[in-house]
């Protein structure tokens, strides 16, 4: 995923913002423009909700991932321990 915002998306945004301001601007005149207004302004609080929670959640997730990287033991000191290679002889196949 891109980090940028594109002329596209802006564009969207814009006319976005606009069709809100002309919603709010007949808003007393038409009982469906408010119930429209009342949807749309639903939405973007929901959104909102959802980045703030957001927000506040990732620092928490990245404290606990911190805190379980520091709660790990020491571990075994016969971790590193290996069993010997084991030295076969070597066989001559040419006597099969």
């Amino acid at each position: 995923m891109r980090n940028k915002i594109s002329l596209r998306v802006l564009f969207f945004l814009l006319t976005g913002s606009v069709f809100v301001a002309a919603l709010y601007r007949n808003a007393g005149q038409n009982a469906a423009t408010t119930g429209l207004l009342i949807f749309v302004e639903l939405i973007l609080f929901t959104f909102g909700i959802y980045g703030i929670l957001f927000c506040i959640a990732y620092p928490l997730g990245r404290l606990s991932s911190f805190f379980a990287e520091q709660s790990k033991g020491d571990q075994s000191p016969f971790a590193t321990d290996r069993l010997p290679q084991q030295i076969l002889p070597p066989r001559d196949h040419t006597d099969v």
